[in-house]
């Protein structure tokens, strides 16, 4: 049905045509005058608004005349992207490999390349304590009054060195800028001084790049802090400055700067890795991932830090803007490596392999300089200083310390009373406050405390300090000097100082007494000799992801810290996959280990579980169900609970009496069981087999990532607070190792004679006093056996007579 037409009047008056009209102007009166103005408004715009072109990249241009084509850029090569054969035949010379880029990124002018610092590699300096470290990946802080570091830059091949050096710096608030400063020195040569007051976030410095050459430049930073407030040692550890190594460096005007040789592709695979912590891979088929490793192994000891490796196709479109580098995997007939030049400009390392074989990279890669092991001590001869690689020790804050690592042979052991000697050559200032004192520790044990507030003002007599040789281990040691000089007055910013508080001389020596070869069972071995290559993933345990994320981590954190023959095997595995873990070996058991890295249950749930049951009304109260006469006949024909325990109960009393002897023998040795009760942790490091030490095992929770693992278990090694490698280790959630060790009997490695039976029987006897005590007791009882046997034949043959 068609809708009702609306009526009208038939004759309406003129007066209210004209009446009708005039409101209609009126109404659309604003209407029209907008539409007046908007050519006015339209001019006024375009004189402040920019014009925006945008290009349609397929149409071609509307004028009448078009453009001429631009010519062709002979030195971008350009990509075939047609599918591969199965065997492609590479012209390593003619077809560089190229990445097509969405047309968006193609006119982005060159960006500034940042070559950035690298800190001196040191697996020393990863905690915050006075002086350098290293705490967070790319950030390093100097704290204290007086700090110096040493980082070294690269500089490729370039046709013009930068003549700027960039630091990137924050500072604490508590300095004091009229007398905080940072002094900059290239290769020996003084570049300038930097005032430390940027207090609210990194900011930007540069400084003349004053003798900086092409290849490898030693940069040294010197920070000098004074205290606004405070002087003392509480305000020494108050006083920080951070520099950003990621954005601090030397920046070349663009990529196009890099030559496609190693220096230039190293240069911006380290420039990569700072801005955005990636390298990219790209591949035309799915190689082995362990000849992806093989290849960038070389570069991780180059880096400031553990990257993120993206591995993709040629053939997939990236609208991201281009990285400085990329490595390209090309499978074909005959395996060769070289430079290229991509066709976003990145510079392509490409790697053409065949059936699993990668070419020599020995020219294209060169294997990094290895880290130099720990210095070792000689038993039997004074060691100075100098020689276990450190100068004069040269303290200037109000809380000093240093410590000098050393290493003592695996078949070193000495348990008796021996003792060693440091021959101690030092000096200090003669206007040191009431209370300053220099405190030397052995492995974390104070052995001298010397008084700084008397008789100062010059080098002090040779002063020799003995103390027990066992507080000393084979493996990783160390001599640590601690100073601590209060403020005078403490409630003020420190005067300004113009000598050293303290120096210990390089010729001061220390002199460990000979031992045996003797050995004790631990991790110590297997850890000390750990590599790149001693990572083991079992198969089908973790995602290729996590693999590979897990061997980069300890390939760029893991290396030797001494040479051998051992070659030990680190198996990593998780927590839900324990069951591949030989734990039972070890003395563990399944829920020991889960209640050690579990998580603990969240108490406010378990008490909402509990308030909900009771809102309910359920009740705790014991209850009883009917049950069948078949129920009721197997509960009558099973055995009696004590029966079916008898077994256990057995066991139990074994292994109670056990732990019983073991506790008489070894008096405060504890159980592993009742070890583990008091530990938790996020990662457990044991050892199954102490008689074979080579393999390792590393169960990890999801609460730690690969690389804090990594950098956890190279800290381990290095952990020189007492012997603190046993055969089960418990990482904690703040980063802390703790050990459990089953005290088992040392083997002496060399024949026992009259020359070292003494210092043999003395380390039984310590490693077991009671132990050694029956044994002694027993030879002195089978001793009297012959003298009775003699006193009765005699006797006899006497009356005979």
């Amino acid at each position: 049905m068609a809708p009702p037409t609306p009526v009208r009047s038939q004759a309406p008056s003129r007066r209210t045509e004209g009446g009708s009209l005039m409101r209609l102007l009126r109404a659309f009166a604003p209407v029209l005058f907008v539409l007046t103005a908007l050519p006015a408004v339209a001019q006024e715009l375009e004189e402040i608004v920019p014009t925006v072109r945008l290009t349609a990249p397929e149409r071609l241009n509307q004028s009448d005349e078009p453009e001429a084509a631009a010519p062709l850029d002979t030195t971008s090569p350009t990509v075939d992207l047609s599918p591969l054969s199965a065997n492609p035949v590479v012209d390593p010379v003619a077809d560089p490999i190229g990445v097509s880029v969405d047309g968006e990124l193609e006119n982005i002018p060159p960006a500034p390349v940042l070559i950035p610092l690298r800190a001196t590699r040191s697996p020393l300096n990863d905690t915050v304590k006075i002086g350098g470290s290293l705490q967070t990946s790319g950030i390093f802080r100097f704290t204290g009054e007086t700090v110096t570091s040493d980082f070294t830059i690269t500089v490729p091949d370039v046709a013009r060195i930068p003549t700027d050096l960039i630091l990137s710096l924050r500072s604490s608030i508590d300095l004091l800028p009229d007398r905080s400063r940072l002094r900059v020195s290239i290769n020996g040569a003084d570049a300038g001084d930097i005032t430390l007051d940027s207090f609210s976030g990194f900011s930007r410095f540069v400084v003349p790049a004053t003798g900086l050459k092409t290849g490898t430049n030693k940069i040294r930073l010197t920070v000098e802090q004074t205290h606004r407030l405070f002087c003392g040692p509480e305000a020494s550890f108050a006083l920080w400055s951070e520099i950003d190594l990621s954005q601090s460096g030397i920046e070349l005007a663009g990529r196009d700067d890099l030559q496609e040789n190693t220096a230039g592709f190293l240069a911006a695979i380290e420039a990569q890795v700072a801005r955005t912590g990636v390298i990219e891979v790209l591949t035309d088929s799915t190689p082995d991932p362990k000849l992806t490793r093989r290849v960038l192994e070389p570069l991780l000891a180059r880096l400031s830090r553990v990257p993120q490796v993206n591995v993709s196709s040629f053939y997939e479109s990236r609208s991201t803007p281009p990285p400085l580098a990329r490595i390209a995997f090309v499978n074909a007939a005959t395996p060769q490596a070289g430079f290229r030049r991509g066709a976003d400009g990145a510079i392509v390392l490409q790697v053409i392999y065949g059936e699993g074989q990668l070419p020599d990279l020995s020219d294209i890669l060169p294997a990094a300089e290895p880290d130099p092991y720990l210095p070792t001590v000689v038993p039997g001869h004074p060691n100075t200083l100098a020689s276990l690689g450190e100068p004069n020790i040269v303290g200037n804050t109000r809380f000093f310390i240093k410590d000098v690592a050393f290493f003592l042979p695996q078949d070193w052991l000495l348990l008796a009373s021996q003792k060693a000697t440091l021959n101690l050559n030092y000096g200090f200032s003669a206007d040191l406050p009431a209370g300053a004192l220099l405190n030397v520790k052995a492995n974390g044990t104070s052995i001298q405390l010397l008084p700084l507030d008397r008789n100062g003002g010059g080098i002090r007599p040779p002063l020799q300090i003995r103390f027990l040789a066992n507080l000393l281990h084979p493996g990783v040691n160390s001599i640590t000097f601690e100073m601590i000089a209060p403020g005078d007055p403490p409630g003020l910013p420190c005067a300004p100082r113009d000598t050293d508080l303290l120096v210990i001389l390089a010729s001061s020596s220390l002199d460990v007494p000979p031992s045996p070869k003797m050995r004790k069972f631990d991790m110590s071995s297997a850890l000390y000799q750990l590599g790149p290559d001693s990572l083991v993933l079992p198969p089908q345990l973790f995602s290729e992801d996590q693999n590979q994320e897990a061997t980069l981590a300890f390939n760029a954190t893991i290396r030797p810290l001494k040479s051998g023959n051992l070659r030990p095997r680190l198996h990593l595995t998780s927590l839900d996959k324990i069951a591949m873990t030989p734990f039972r070996s070890a003395g563990l058991t399944r829920q020991m280990i889960l209640r050690t890295l579990s998580p603990p249950l969240d108490a406010s749930l378990l008490q909402a579980t509990r308030d909900s049951a009771q809102d309910n009304g359920q009740s705790t109260e014991a209850y009883r169900l009917a049950q069948s006469d078949s129920s009721r006949s197997g509960t009558a024909n099973s055995p009696a609970p004590a029966a079916r325990s008898l077994g256990s109960l057995g066991a139990s009393a074994v292994q109670q009496a056990r732990s019983k002897i073991t506790e008489f023998i070894f008096p405060g040795q504890i159980s592993l069981a009742e070890w583990m009760q008091h530990h938790a942790g996020v990662a457990m490091l044991l050892q199954p087999d102490p008689i074979r030490p080579k393999d390792l095992w590393l169960i990890a929770t999801p609460a730690i990532s690969p690389t804090d693992l990594a950098r956890s278990v190279s800290l381990l090694r290095l952990q020189a607070q007492g012997n603190t490698l046993g055969q089960v280790a418990v990482l904690s959630a703040d980063g802390r190792w703790d050990s459990w060790s089953a005290n088992i009997r040392p083997r002496l490695l060399e024949p026992l004679r009259p020359g070292n039976f003494r210092t043999v029987m003395g380390n039984y006897a310590s490693w077991s006093p009671l132990t050694f005590t029956g044994l002694i007791l027993l030879a002195a009882l089978l001793s009297v056996f012959p003298a009775i046997w003699f006193t009765l034949m005699t006797r006899r043959a006497g009356s005979k007579e």
